[in-house]
């Protein structure tokens, strides 16, 4: 029975309205927040508009007003859309950067384009505002020391006449030496 007695006390409170303790209180509007709330059931809360750089989106029972986001250049962000009293500032990226962690209509945090990638991939795509630098795997056969926007074939050191001392690999262009010669060997051009 006591459990009942609980339940029946427990106010039913409006989608325009929030519970204290045993009434409900009228939500404050959009750019506003609770400053009191209602005495007693059927007064009116006390609301306030939100201070300077805060809003308050929707009907709302907060005592404070949220602050704005700062789009901060030093974090690679510019501002997209003022902050206005009933919602937030929206930043969007600076050039150089990428979105790391996008927002509806905007972006909470921005990274810096990688400007080359790790040696054995060129560069396939450069960055965009969407997203960072992409890198690609050089084939067999060729190599890049990752600032490439292609992967260039190795040196045929035969062709040049030469022998070849080192094979390449995916970062490094072939060695190629003087035919007997006992030398480490002379490094063709490699088309850097």
């Amino acid at each position: 029975m006591s459990f009942i007695g609980k339940a029946m006390a427990q106010p039913a409170c409006h989608e325009d309205q929030y519970e204290v303790g045993d009434r409900c209180c009228y939500a404050c509007d959009p750019g506003r927040r609770v400053y009191k709330d209602c005495p007693i059931e059927g007064r009116q809360t006390r609301c306030q508009p939100c201070a300077e750089n805060t809003f308050a989106t929707g009907l709302n029972r907060h005592k404070h007003c949220t602050p704005c986001t700062s789009c901060e250049s030093e974090r690679g962000l510019r501002l997209r859309k003022l902050c206005t009293k009933t919602s937030d500032a929206l930043c969007e990226t600076l050039d150089g950067y990428f979105c790391s962690d996008p927002l509806e209509g905007g972006c909470r945090a921005a990274k810096r384009h990688s400007v080359s990638c790790s040696p054995g991939h060129h560069i396939g795509q450069n960055g965009t505002a969407d997203k960072d630098t992409e890198c690609l795997k050089c084939i067999h056969g060729t190599f890049s020391n990752g600032t490439l926007t292609s992967c260039q074939p190795h040196t045929n050191c035969e062709s040049l006449d030469l022998d070849q001392i080192q094979p390449g690999t995916d970062s490094t262009d072939s060695e190629c030496g003087e035919h007997g010669s006992n030398s480490v060997g002379l490094q063709v051009i490699a088309q850097l």
